[in-house]
């Protein structure tokens, strides 16, 4: 996981440029016999903010097969086409106020708190918005589960259907992080 590196606002993945924006992926990691959670985001892939996630993927499955000690070539091969098989976010910038769009499906409680520093923005004002084009989809993660041997499950922090309105695709406010 990006960690912070001491000063407000800068993290490890961020190249200690302060706050940063981009898209991220909740990666697993096989701690013992406990699988582990963290931030990867398209900075510690070495990419820009700008790259989509169905572009990093290829990174994170080479980071799967480094990290799980599995084939890259039958990795690729099983999950090319399930870039949406590991729950996965955005940190955006509109207007000089930052963002985090989410898919109300992170593997952990504590998501917002490591999403920030993951981007180095502790300290800075953040809203967390849930995005449905940011959901995990069933297929894909039953497909990344049978490829790991793990149990990915999927969170029921699903916001209220009043929520929700007709255009999908709509940004919804879940709350301010500030």
């Amino acid at each position: 996981m990006s960690k912070a590196n001491g000063k407000a606002g800068t993290a490890e993945g961020t190249g200690g440029r302060g706050p940063t924006s981009g898209g991220y992926y909740w990666f697993p990691r096989k701690d013992a016999a406990v699988v582990t959670w963290e931030v990867l985001t398209c900075h510690d892939l070495g990419f820009g903010a700008e790259i989509g996630h169905i572009d990093l993927w290829p990174a994170v499955i080479d980071r799967l097969a480094d990290i799980w000690r599995k084939d890259r070539k039958i990795l690729a091969r099983h999950l090319r086409n399930s870039y949406t098989g590991l729950t996965r976010g955005r940190v955006v910038e509109p207007g000089g106020r930052f963002l985090v769009c989410h898919g109300h499906d992170a593997p952990v409680g504590n998501w917002k708190t490591r999403v920030r520093r993951a981007f180095g923005l502790e300290g800075v004002p953040l809203k967390a918005v849930f995005d449905e084009h940011e959901t995990t989809l069933d297929e894909d993660r039953r497909r990344v589960e049978a490829i790991l041997g793990i149990a990915i499950g999927r969170r029921t922090n699903r916001p209220d259907r009043r929520d929700h309105q007709s255009d999908k695709t709509r940004l919804f406010a879940e709350d301010d992080l500030s």
